[in-house]
């Protein structure tokens, strides 16, 4: 939230319908009759805090949009997602912003590595792993969420994620026809069945 820039700008590009909800850990004497209305509702607690963002889900109907322009270190970016992605309506879009923070020793989701590419607990690396995961190669971590992500899209310092609308199924294989000999030729010929694989587009 800091404060507020952010919410007008989302307030004026979508409208009088959009019905807005802005977390921060540090709230500033008047904040809530400065920017609550109708249309707007503000919480305030740790973005890393999953009893928290428990209690936030609860009282949203339904999230279409997250914008995570947070805390930027590994845990809470990850915490955040994990808590908040499986409440996003179908088709819904997860935002993160920031990215470039995965790469700078100033962010601890490092964990106290140097600064660079590779370094376990960022952000950058738990999307590599839902990438894997995506390929058919997921872990104990991620796998819980890959059957509802339908994209993810990267850009210069930030991630695109979106839901699928229906729930993703494995790639199946159809067989059609039978095998049958062609009659009457000198040598008998199999023909195999017609064999179809594919995974969802």
């Amino acid at each position: 939230i800091a404060h507020g820039g952010s919410l007008q700008m989302w307030k004026a590009y979508f409208g009088p319908s959009l019905r807005l909800t802005g977390i921060d850990c540090c709230p500033w004497s008047g904040i809530r009759e400065e920017l609550e209305d109708k249309s707007t509702v503000l919480f305030f607690g740790d973005q890393a805090d999953k009893g928290f963002l428990g209690n936030v889900v609860a009282a949203i109907p339904t999230i279409d949009i997250v914008v995570d322009d947070g805390g930027h270190h590994g845990f809470q970016t990850i915490a955040a997602f994990e808590m908040l992605f499986p409440h996003l309506a179908p088709g819904g879009l997860y935002v993160t912003e920031d990215t470039h923070a995965s790469y700078s020793s100033g962010y601890q989701g490092d964990r106290g590595q140097p600064a660079g590419v590779r370094r376990q607990g960022t952000w950058a690396e738990y999307v590599k792993d839902l990438i894997d995961g995506l390929h058919g190669h997921s872990n104990s971590s991620t796998g819980a969420l890959l059957a509802s992500i339908l994209s993810i899209q990267i850009f210069e310092g930030l991630t695109l994620i979106e839901k699928r609308t229906h729930s993703r199924h494995l790639p199946r294989e159809v067989i059609a026809g039978s095998e049958f000999f062609a009659s009457g030729a000198a040598e008998r010929h199999a023909i195999a069945p017609l064999t179809l694989s594919w995974g969802e587009s």
